[in-house]
């Protein structure tokens, strides 16, 4: 009789076992589906470093309104506005073409985070007022055009919603100007809790000539080079701002570089208020690739450099990189650093390239570029803007392995065009984070850094 009673204890215990294995390894897989298909639960993107790609701990309702607020910088024309125009676009889809993982509408399934996005606001910061407030109306009405072309029910029903919900804003900032930088920044987290995107796209180019011997021979050796990062071109040098500092430098760098720092706490809140890490995304050129071996270490602000616009792009990289480095071995709530390049647009940066026969020239340049099946250069700056929007809305963990490797490498996105055909975003990791671009990034860091601190105390005495 004991016998029995223990045999039959025996086997409810192993039953009892059996039973909470099934149960945990039921509930495993279904952790593992929400972490696929982002269930409306707990699910967690988290990198071996310990750092969060997406959490959604916000509460359900906080997921049922995902709302970003996102800073373009330079976004009255050019690239900048393609980039608040594709933006819009893509967010009034519930699954974003541009988010999918290669940003090809033919494959790959675009990051599902965005079917709770049910509205927006969108800063368009610019230096002219007047020209920003002009920009937002054609956004909003070329916005307004594009979904009263919509066909399909659930996707007009989609965009009204997400149309009522949108709230665009100009702001004014001369990123040349550290007062009117930190003044925007103050002016920001008076009124927002959070940011959950910076795209710096603003940036000056003070070309004024060619240099024709170099051009002969760079075009003659390096036909393809010759056309997507020229060398030859003369740049106006030594220009400063009021606040003593590199024109070209302070437009590019160092006044994106202040804007992050002062808005950095509403960066850190993004993950508490919309389930997701932050993003800064730093616009940088097709011309980086180049040989860097002649840069200045004692340049940094770039006022003697020949080539201060192409000079400014490379130490975007370098900040981007030691940047991102420093996020991926923390575990905070910090914001990750994207680089991206639009390609090779005509726009209005470039006004020397942008008059008469340069004009002409530079039109048949880009026309036979393409015409040879070059993916480079995009037709709009709509198309250019691909690789901004895709860094914005791609599912960054796909992208885990390339991003955790980045203190070897920077990942950089590039949009890319081929003729008659729909743009797409390709990768490469081009900016090796070698032992001489490591100094060099926390050389730029240091000069931010203090130069930063700076401005600080005179702001305050000017509130």
């Amino acid at each position: 009789m004991q016998i029995e009673q223990l045999g039959s204890c025996l086997v409810a215990l192993i039953s009892r076992h059996r039973k909470e294995a099934v149960e945990t390894d039921a509930q495993n897989k279904m952790k593992e589906s929400e972490d696929i298909t982002h269930g409306f639960t707990v699910p967690c993107y988290w990198q071996s470093t310990g750092t969060v790609l997406y959490c959604d701990s916000a509460s359900m309702e906080q997921r049922m309104s995902i709302r970003p607020v996102v800073i373009v910088t330079g976004a009255n024309r050019g690239i900048g506005f393609g980039i608040c125009e594709r933006l819009l676009r893509q967010l009034c889809y519930g699954s974003p073409p541009d988010s999918a993982p290669n940003a090809r509408s033919s494959s790959g399934r675009p990051w599902e985070f965005w079917q709770d996005c049910d509205g927006l606001t969108l800063l368009m910061a610019c230096r002219n007022s007047a020209s920003g407030h002009t920009a937002r109306e054609q956004l909003l009405k070329q916005f307004d055009l594009h979904i009263s072309r919509l066909k399909e029910l659930a996707h007009i029903e989609r965009a009204k919603k997400f149309r009522e919900n949108l709230n665009v804003e100009v702001a004014v900032v001369d990123l040349t100007v550290a007062s009117s930088v930190l003044k925007f920044a103050a002016w920001t987290r008076e009124k927002f809790t959070y940011v959950s995107h910076l795209i710096f796209n603003a940036g000056i180019a003070q070309f004024n000539g060619v240099r024709a011997l170099p051009a002969m021979k760079q075009v003659f050796i390096h036909p393809s080079t010759a056309v997507k990062a020229p060398r030859y071109l003369k740049e106006r040098v030594g220009d400063k701002t009021g606040d003593g500092v590199g024109l070209v430098w302070q437009s590019n760098v160092l006044g994106h570089y202040i804007l992050l720092q002062s808005l950095k706490e509403l960066l850190e809140e993004c993950p508490n208020a919309q389930g997701t890490s932050a993003r800064v995304i730093w616009m940088s050129s097709l011309s980086t690739f180049l040989d860097h071996s002649d840069y200045n270490l004692h340049d940094i602000q770039l006022t003697a450099s020949q080539h201060p616009y192409q000079d400014s792009k490379y130490q975007i990289e370098l900040l981007a990189a030691a940047l991102n480095q420093a996020k991926l071995k923390s575990n905070a709530n910090g914001a990750f650093h994207l680089v991206v390049e639009p390609g090779i647009v005509a726009t209005g940066l470039d006004q020397f390239n942008n008059r008469g026969l340069w004009r002409v020239l530079r039109t048949l340049t880009f026309v036979t570029a393409r015409l040879v099946n070059s993916h480079s250069f995009p037709t709009s700056a709509h198309d250019a803007a691909i690789s901004a929007t895709h860094a914005a809305l791609v599912d960054l963990h796909p992208l885990e392995a390339r991003l955790e490797s980045s203190d070897k490498s920077q990942l950089k996105f590039h949009s890319r065009a081929p003729l008659k055909r729909k743009p797409y975003v390709s990768y490469d990791q081009s900016l090796k984070l070698d032992e001489v671009n490591t100094a060099r990034s926390a050389q730029i860091l240091v000069v931010c850094d203090r130069l930063y601190e700076s401005f600080l105390p005179v702001q305050i005495q000017r509130e």
